[in-house]
């Protein structure tokens, strides 16, 4: 289905004023393009994965070898969609400064490292860039 502004009257629950950038919990959503099916099927209430939906099970679970930084909590897979939630831990002090921007430049498998004072924006920006390689 196309987004049409005038039946789609979305509002943002973004809290006005709260600084995204800081360390804590968040919940998250990763929704498949054109919101097609590609993670498997509801069967009798219950999500059956396909080979996708395994895989996207199995990045998620990965996601905390390449960011050590934050902790990969509870998630939840569905036909077109997932839900996670990703609690941002502070950096560590000593480790390197994450630049900014600079998602791009990782390798598959590699971890971005922080120091103290590092913005955790981008470290939610990273982890998001992380999960959409799937």
């Amino acid at each position: 289905m196309v987004f049409d502004s005038t039946i789609h009257n979305r509002r943002s629950i973004r809290l006005k004023n709260y600084d995204y950038s800081r360390a804590g919990a968040y919940f998250i959503t990763l929704c498949c393009q054109d919101r097609r099916h590609r993670f498997g099927k509801i069967e009798n209430g219950l999500m059956i994965l396909n080979d996708c939906g395994k895989i996207a099970a199995e990045e998620w679970i990965n996601l905390a070898q390449r960011f050590p930084s934050a902790n990969f909590d509870i998630f939840q897979i569905m036909p077109n969609h997932m839900h996670g939630i990703i609690i941002l831990n502070l950096p560590k002090a000593g480790s390197h400064k994450f630049e900014a921007g600079a998602s791009h430049k990782f390798k598959a498998g590699a971890s971005p490292k922080f120091e103290a004072g590092a913005s955790p924006a981008s470290t939610v920006q990273a982890l998001l860039a992380g999960a959409l390689i799937l």
